[in-house]
């Protein structure tokens, strides 16, 4: 019997099958690197790693790729208050959480891209979102995307059936120009004292 999945998307449990080489892809949100990692972070990481056994079990390979948010509102102003360099500060927390992970026997990911290394392909990814009318920008100068548009229609109506946070729905919709509380920003304009800033950050619906 095949490995049975929940997609989120379809809300149905399905065969996982891989799409080439027997190699099942995985992207999942890393750490925030603004502060040690804890309890609660590590509770996603370690299912991720529960999961990457188990379709290793099933005779699947996995290729993950785990984010590494190095650069918000948070880590400027960390390093700010440190008077170090924005890598500097990054750095003390990058090597805690990869150090946490060999003390929780976690499997390492394939990749780990770090969000400072890829800023401009983040700004040509949103530009073409907005280019193609799926994402819009707001008066503050965050970028959402259009999920009442046909191209958003599918997984609009799967994160209608999901709970919003409280915390989020409420930051969310005191910003100017957002159209309709569900809609999610892959941009965050400046906030007050901070920058702008890609999704993954903390001006924005975030990865833990």
């Amino acid at each position: 019997m095949s490995m049975q999945v929940f997609n989120s998307l379809t809300r149905r449990v399905e065969p996982l099958e891989p799409l080439a080489d027997n190699t099942i892809r995985l992207y999942t949100c890393g750490p925030t690197v603004y502060n040690f990692a804890h309890i609660g972070n590590f509770r996603a990481y370690t299912f991720e790693d529960i999961l990457r056994r188990v379709i290793q079990f099933n005779g699947m390979k996995v290729k993950q790729v785990m984010n590494l948010t190095d650069v918000d509102d948070k880590t400027i102003r960390g390093a700010n208050a440190a008077g170090v360099a924005l890598t500097d500060y990054t750095k003390t927390y990058k090597d805690a959480f990869f150090a946490d992970l060999k003390v929780l026997n976690i499997q390492p990911a394939e990749v780990y891209p770090a969000a400072t290394d890829h800023i401009p392909e983040m700004i040509a990814l949103v530009e073409k979102l907005v280019e193609k009318g799926v994402a819009y920008k707001s008066d503050d100068g965050s970028v959402y995307f259009a999920v009442t548009t046909s191209t958003s229609t599918t997984s609009a109506r799967a994160r209608a059936a999901r709970p919003t946070s409280t915390t989020r729905r409420t930051w969310a919709t005191s910003r100017s120009g957002r159209r309709g509380r569900r809609a999610t920003a892959p941009w965050a304009g400046t906030r007050p004292g901070g920058a702008d800033a890609p999704a993954g950050t903390s001006s924005a619906p975030r990865c833990p």
